[in-house]
């Protein structure tokens, strides 16, 4: 007979006979119908390994490729929002002597913020940094507080980040329109940010100088398209040309009407 047509008893292990109703050494019973296992049964095992495997190829180069694509849209999408520090890693701040025309109050990361901010002005834009320091003669950091006291007059400081004095050039802003949400990483969003927030407050003083007579929107978008044109020139981060652009296009949005209403609390000609 041949080696298929035996079996091993699943209770004791023994050779035994196909056919058998019973293992003759131990007498366990073998209930229902035993077929040998058969050539085409070890094909279709061997067709499932190969399936399997290349399954698990797919995979793994799935997920490698997903990862890719992750790796390269965080890449993207960091640059496009300035959370990075491409620029301010490689930007040298201005030194003290050099920024001598500008009086700095604030906090000590502030005074350094603020130096770095203009060694970006300096060196990537010469042209807007002769602008703002021609204009803006102080800088001063608001630290939390829903209201400031300027000569004598108490400004409520809703809907603004920044505001200057347009006859002095004396200028204020909000830590968190410099910094965002951190205060300790230097990312290139806020030195952008705060940049074109001087060029923006520095046109406010130009516009006073010039003697022009402007309605707060108008005014508001002439400061803002200098804002703009200073980062599309300085490669500055897209979220940032993208948000100014969309203001200089749509001024009269609904979403502007905080910052208008700053200007109900004094005459124009003024803090700005």
């Amino acid at each position: 007979m041949k080696e298929r047509d035996f079996i091993r008893c699943p209770n004791c292990r023994g050779i035994i006979p196909l056919d058998s109703e019973s293992c003759a050494q131990c007498g366990f019973p073998l209930v229902g119908d035993i077929e040998p296992f058969s050539k085409d049964a070890k094909k279709r095992k061997r067709r499932l390994r190969t399936v399997l495997k290349l399954l698990g190829l797919i995979f793994v180069f799935a997920l490698g490729i997903t990862q890719a694509f992750y790796f390269l849209y965080k890449q993207h999408s960091d640059k496009y929002f300035g959370f990075t520090t491409e620029v301010a890693d490689t930007i040298a701040p201005l030194s003290e002597d050099d920024a001598a025309w500008l009086e700095i109050s604030g906090s000590d990361i502030f005074h350094e913020r603020t130096l770095l901010t203009l060694g970006l002005l300096k060196e990537r834009s010469p042209k807007y940094y002769d602008f703002v320091s021609d204009r803006i003669s102080s800088v001063t950091e608001i630290v939390g507080g829903k209201t400031l006291e300027v000569d004598g007059q108490r400004l409520h400081l809703s809907g603004i980040g920044a505001m200057v004095d347009s006859l002095s050039g004396r200028m204020w802003i909000k830590t968190r329109m410099m910094f965002g949400s951190d205060t300790l990483k230097p990312w290139d969003w806020s030195m952008y940010n705060y940049a074109a927030t001087l060029i923006h407050e520095a046109s406010h003083v130009e516009i006073r100088r010039q003697d022009v007579e402007l309605e707060t929107v108008a005014e508001e978008v002439a400061c803002e398209e200098a804002a703009l044109d200073f980062l599309i020139r300085a490669s500055g981060p897209g979220v940032l040309i993208d948000s100014k652009q969309t203001y200089v296009t749509y001024p009269e949005s609904p979403r502007y009407q905080k910052w208008y209403n700053w200007y109900h609390q004094f005459a124009k000609g003024g803090t700005t």
